[in-house]
């Protein structure tokens, strides 16, 4: 990639995200859930850093440049291996690391064969009813398992985007499915560098809890 290419790449990136930001905000105050924003502060020291906060950067710097490099060789999608194996790679257990990827690579899975689907209809009935409450259905159903569900609310916040990102593209294109088999793609290959980062830098053991001692009389 040339320096040129790159910089475009930065600037149609950083347009994307400030008019998502801009779009959701306007959703937020039209649906009067807009509020103050608040940043929480930790009251753990900063200093001197923990080991836990140094391999989790290892992990997720590590992941995210075998995942630009391996991509660009193999002709994968960019964004999506990046960002997957940047979020699944800060989890330093290798089960939770893999039990997120499978939520992860799931809920793309469920959005493209859903998607699929609703295309199909629309390229027989294009309707935009039909469009705008397949979405509505699609968001909802994610929505609902999100919060319902603590082991799989990550299936769903996924189902959600990706089916959404299937169906906001042009509904008489099947080859809009493409953009969620792309997102599989590089789901698939995100998690595959991700899983091997956790496995070489695991995160650090904790120390067991110590238990209160007892008084001499033996009473608790």
């Amino acid at each position: 990639v040339s320096p040129a290419e790159s910089i475009d790449s930065a600037v149609n990136t950083a347009a994307q995200i400030a008019l998502g930001v801009f779009a959701a905000e306007w959703a937020n105050l039209f649906a009067g859930t807009a509020g103050q924003h608040r940043i929480h502060v930790s009251q753990e020291p900063l200093f001197p850093l923990r080991a836990d906060w140094s391999r989790t950067s290892i992990r997720a710097t590590g992941s995210g440049l075998a995942a630009m490099f391996l991509a660009t060789y193999l002709g994968a999608p960019l964004t999506a291996t990046m960002v997957t194996a940047m979020i699944v790679a800060q989890l330093g257990d290798p089960a939770a690391a893999g039990w997120k990827a499978y939520l992860r690579m799931l809920g793309a899975v469920g959005g493209v064969v859903v998607g699929f689907v609703v295309l199909e209809i629309l390229a027989r009935v294009p309707a935009l009813g039909i469009l705008m409450f397949s979405m509505f259905a699609c968001v909802l159903a994610g929505q609902m398992l999100s919060r319902t569900s603590k082991n799989y609310a990550y299936l769903g916040q996924q189902f959600g985007m990706v089916s959404a990102r299937v169906l906001c593209g042009h509904p008489a294109a099947i080859s809009d499915v493409d953009i969620g088999l792309q997102r599989t793609v590089g789901i698939a290959l995100g998690t595959a560098i991700a899983v091997v980062i956790v496995v070489l830098i695991p995160a650090p053991s904790l120390p067991l809890p110590q238990e209160a001692p007892r008084p001499a009389d033996g009473k608790p």
